[in-house]
């Protein structure tokens, strides 16, 4: 049986009803360990090279002026990780017309070091189900910005950004 760790924020030994996100390290090993997280960015940031992440229930992120965090800002990544959005989404919903809050829902960009890579999956068990990545931002913003000689693989998932590009290919 795999050793299970919980690191980071999120709940001791269980998921708690604020957890949105498990991150697996080492999967399909002896040391493979999961920790929850409340934030994608909070995941993101435990994550490396080869984690995934796993969204466990739909994630809204509503911009407000006194609610910035690293999420509202956008989530940048600069590892290769997996992100498997089990049948739910992840929204981002920003009302304002200020540079601050607009820009892209995740950014990816590689490291001097390595190139990085995102996947994107789709692996829960309703076929009936697309997960999505969705930048509601009223004053512009991108769902995704591959920069840097980064690379984006999507399987089986939606990415959507009304009246505008979804995806900016940056280099």
């Amino acid at each position: 049986m795999a050793a299970m760790i919980i690191i980071g924020a999120g709940s001791a030994f269980a998921q708690s009803e604020n957890d949105y996100f498990s991150l697996t390290k080492n999967a399909g090993t002896e040391s493979e360990s999961i920790a929850y997280y409340t934030t994608l960015g909070d995941a993101v940031n435990a994550a490396a090279d080869g984690d995934k992440i796993t969204l466990l229930k739909d994630y809204t992120i509503t911009v407000s002026r006194d609610n910035v965090t690293t999420d509202t800002r956008g989530v940048s990544i600069n590892k290769s990780i997996t992100l498997d959005l089990n049948d739910h989404k992840i929204t981002r919903k920003n009302p304002y017309e200020i540079d601050d809050y607009g820009g892209a829902l995740i950014s990816i960009y590689s490291r001097i070091d390595a190139r990085v890579t995102l996947t994107l999956v789709d692996n829960g068990a309703d076929k009936g189900t697309m997960g999505s990545i969705e930048n509601n931002d009223d004053y512009g913003g991108w769902a995704i910005v591959v920069g840097n000689g980064s690379t984006l693989i999507a399987k089986g998932v939606e990415i959507l950004t009304p009246d505008r590009d979804t995806v900016d290919i940056m280099d």
